[in-house]
């Protein structure tokens, strides 16, 4: 599935929770204020501690802190595939 697809799915049908942001990597400027962004992520899913690496375009003035909390969609039956909400 192409990109924008799978945020469509994602959105629609992925898991809410809750990230704490544990480590984060700013690679370069994409498009105006939208910086790649390269996160670790950790969340619990049924009683199992999840940690994740996420790569994603964020605006430049919400990106996240480290130990920070923030919302994520994911699917249970493929962890890697997250959405930074």
């Amino acid at each position: 599935m192409e990109q924008l697809q799978w945020q469509s799915y994602l959105l629609q049908s992925g898991i809410p929770a809750r990230a704490e942001v544990l480590e984060l990597s700013v690679k370069d400027s994409v498009l105006h204020d939208y910086l790649v962004v390269y996160m670790w992520l950790k969340f619990k899913y049924q009683d199992r501690v999840i940690y994740q690496q996420v790569g994603t375009q964020i605006n430049r003035k919400m990106l996240p802190k480290k130990n920070q909390l923030i919302h994520i969609k994911f699917l249970p039956e493929n962890i890697s595939q997250v959405l930074v909400l």
